[in-house]
């Protein structure tokens, strides 16, 4: 009987062959990682034990550097991220959300432009200016630059007039500075508290699933929820900005608690399905509603930063959503990574009641 040490190089069928000094042996994870809920990723570093008949088992997972969900690999130190010129869209704002989560995670990047010889000349270059100052800043400081730019498009804003009515030459009040619209503070932080299960499922959903070791189809979730979501949208939409605020509030609390219950004791594709609908009819739904809401509190001549004030909830959601996920994915575990989230409904409660006044008389500006 002898030990050895190596890093997991491929995952087959539940086999992990592992890279050793010896070269790499094919070999099985023993059941106590199944009993704690744990499971060997590629690039892990572990132990294997080998008997004197050359059968091995794997028996540790030695300290991790870091994990990443999807695909399930660890101790990763640099990647390349291939991002498209076009066909999609070249966008700043998804290349900023893929080095925040890397930066979080402590990974090098290296960012590769795909399809360039798409492009004209002028495209082309407008986006190696871009890339430029990626480079320039150091992708340490890319989480800065992604919020001085959305400070930047908040602050643009106040100089934005008149929202392309004919200009009156009338005399006004000197413009006071802001960054946020106050009456739609409420907006935003609900927007959060919605939000955050939302990009949570969003980013670790298929890791859920994998550590559950649950036979369901977690490729299907998001479409039925994008479906559901869509009927739903064209059979209110009218609704969204003419009844009162409280009705849509208490559907969407209970059907954001449901959903959260039903992906944390699913254990069949009915359960999965019937949870994405929840979604759709929670988060779906609050968010067309936060968004009118946002509108119908701002006078009109600060509409734009309204918009910025809901979308600057949303983005944070969409910020911590999977940073918190992974701190409860270490912390606690996998039983608990839905659970722990029903925190949220009672935050959500208190936020209401402080200004549910505000809120449900926001229609009243129709």
């Amino acid at each position: 009987m002898k030990l050895a040490q190596g890093t997991v190089v491929g995952l087959i069928a539940g086999y992990y062959d592992v890279e050793t000094a010896a070269g790499i042996v094919r070999t099985r994870a023993r059941g106590v990682f199944r009993q704690k809920k744990q499971k060997p990723a590629v690039g892990d570093h572990v132990e294997i034990q080998i008997d004197d008949k050359g059968m091995s088992y794997l028996v540790k997972i030695l300290p991790r550097i870091n994990r990443i969900g999807r695909p399930a690999v660890a101790n990763v130190s640099h990647v390349l991220l291939v991002i498209s010129a076009v066909e999609p869209d070249f966008s700043v704002e998804l290349l900023d959300r893929f080095l925040t989560f890397f930066s979080w995670q402590k990974v090098g990047v290296t960012i590769y432009l795909s399809k360039a010889d798409l492009l004209s000349e002028a495209k082309l270059n407008t986006i190696k200016q871009a890339l430029a100052y990626y480079q320039k800043i150091g992708y340490r400081t890319s989480l800065l630059a992604s919020a001085v730019s959305a400070l930047l498009m908040i602050v643009a804003i106040q100089f934005v007039g008149d929202h392309a009515l004919p200009k009156k030459r009338v005399r006004t009040q000197k413009k006071s500075f802001k960054i946020i619209q106050f009456n739609v503070l409420p907006v935003a932080i609900l927007t959060t508290l919605f939000a955050i299960p939302y990009f949570v499922t969003q980013a670790d959903i298929v890791t859920y699933v994998e550590q559950k070791h649950l036979t369901v189809a977690v490729g299907s979730y998001f479409l039925i929820y994008a479906v559901v979501l869509l009927i739903i949208r064209v059979g209110l939409k009218r609704y969204f900005d003419t009844v009162r605020f409280g009705v849509w509030f208490w559907l969407s609390l209970v059907s954001t608690a449901a959903y959260i219950i039903l992906l944390a004791i699913m254990n069949n594709d009915w359960q999965m399905a019937l949870a994405a609908a929840l979604m759709a009819s929670g988060y779906g739904i609050i968010y067309s509603v936060l968004q009118s809401t946002a509108l119908l509190l701002a006078p009109i001549e600060e509409q734009g930063l309204a918009s910025a004030t809901f979308y600057l909830g949303l983005d944070i959601a969409m910020a911590f959503g999977p940073m918190i996920s992974g701190v409860i994915d270490s912390a606690l575990p996998i039983e608990w990574f839905y659970p722990v989230e029903l925190v949220l409904v009672p935050l959500i409660l208190v936020v209401y009641f402080i200004w549910r006044k505000r809120l449900n008389g926001a229609i009243d500006h129709h």
